[in-house]
């Protein structure tokens, strides 16, 4: 946008152009769906604020469009039809559009490295064959998706929507976890009282995030005894013990 304001400057109006069509402006109703479709990420985040408690980029990437029909109809309206420009500015797009998707390799191989040292950490830790406990559903879906048998079999996701509801405030995620991932993938997911009335020992891991982790507080309030193994940056590693 900025290149083209400059550029703009510079440019005169083309000897053949009809002023109407250089005029030219949106119908109302176009305009306003125009407004509507890039207004969503305000609506997704209220959604989310007020109800569902969960949002990430994906769930308005419609927005996209909206953006895209405005920066084309301003940029033919300040570049006033110039296609050299227009083309040079398209050129520099996919520029950036290919450093983007350079950047997501890289971040794809990050992730990956992340991934086997979560595992090899794992496997030191979990000579016994403990169950372990994932703190988080991402972690969980992950590993159990991605990890070798040795790993994946032993792996657990502890659900309880009451619990969930009572220290997180919503549940959602439970519910997904108890009806859908655990049927449908074939994924280790257990009920939470279930699970620890055995009273075994087993590990945790994953990201600790209070806003959607509730596992440990729930197992502090019941006396377990969880003392520190490890960490991966923040992704942490505990041993559970059941109550004395």
């Amino acid at each position: 946008v900025i290149l083209g304001v400059v550029v703009s400057r510079f440019l005169r109006q083309p000897p053949g152009m009809d002023p109407h069509t250089a005029d030219a402006r949106f119908p109302a109703h176009e305009l306003a769906a125009i407004i509507g479709v890039i207004a969503l990420p305000l609506a997704g985040v209220l959604l989310a604020e007020l109800v569902t408690k969960a949002f990430t980029d994906r769930y308005v990437l419609a927005a996209v469009v909206g953006l895209s029909v405005l920066f084309s109809q301003a940029m033919h309206k300040i570049l006033r039809g110039e296609f050299c420009i227009a083309a040079m500015i398209a050129a520099l797009l996919l520029v950036w559009f290919g450093a983007l998707e350079v950047k997501e390799v890289r971040a794809a191989m990050a992730a990956r490295q992340r991934l086997d040292e979560s595992i090899t950490l794992l496997r030191s830790a979990d000579k016994e064959g403990l169950p372990i406990v994932a703190a988080e559903q991402l972690t969980f879906v992950e590993l159990s998706h991605y990890a070798p048998p040795d790993i994946a079999s032993h792996l657990v996701y502890l659900a309880n929507p009451s619990l969930a509801r009572r220290l997180l405030g919503f549940n959602s995620i439970e519910l997904a976890m108890l009806e859908l991932v655990g049927p449908r993938f074939h994924m280790q997911v257990a009920p939470f009282e279930q699970f620890t009335a055995s009273k075994a020992r087993f590990l945790i891991y994953g990201y600790l995030d209070l806003r959607f982790t509730w596992v440990i507080r729930a197992l502090k309030e019941r006396g377990f005894r969880i003392e520190y193994q490890a960490n991966l940056e923040k992704n942490y590693l505990f041993a559970v013990a059941p109550p004395d």
